[in-house]
């Protein structure tokens, strides 16, 4: 599985919620709620998975709101908390049940990080990254 592809099943993942604009780079504009796949973190090459397997680490990025709207806590909230279901990106990422796209093993959001602000055209966006590992 390529690093284009790994990026394509992420944002396919992501895209179950219908809400969500869904990107496999970082755009050069978005419309939000959004998601997008950012950096790539780095690669463990797990020989165990044999001579091509590995894990890959990106960092995902969702832009709710602009920082200054009444609405950018509370949509943070639902992507962020992974007791509130399908909306949750933990949920969405790691749940086949709720999207299951067969090309990964396994996918694994470890970690979000504190909230912060995301620019596109002037406006900034509350954003959370998102760690995110995938076993090829």
């Amino acid at each position: 599985m390529t690093m284009a592809q790994i990026r394509t099943d992420l944002a396919t993942r992501a895209a179950v919620d219908t809400t969500l604009e869904t990107y496999e780079r970082a755009p050069e504009s978005i419309e939000s709620p959004a998601f997008y796949v950012g950096l790539q973190r780095g690669v463990d090459y797990v020989f165990a998975y044999g001579p091509t397997g590995a894990t890959v680490t990106f960092d995902c990025v969702i832009a709710v709101a602009p920082v200054e709207s009444d609405e950018a806590i509370r949509l943070m909230d639902e992507y962020v908390d992974p007791q509130r279901g399908a909306k949750a990106m933990k949920v969405l990422l790691e749940d086949l049940s709720v999207s299951n796209t067969a090309s990964m093993a396994w996918c694994e959001v470890v970690s979000s990080s504190e909230p912060g602000s995301v620019a596109f055209h002037g406006v900034e966006y509350l954003a959370v990254d998102f760690e995110v590992r995938v076993n090829v």
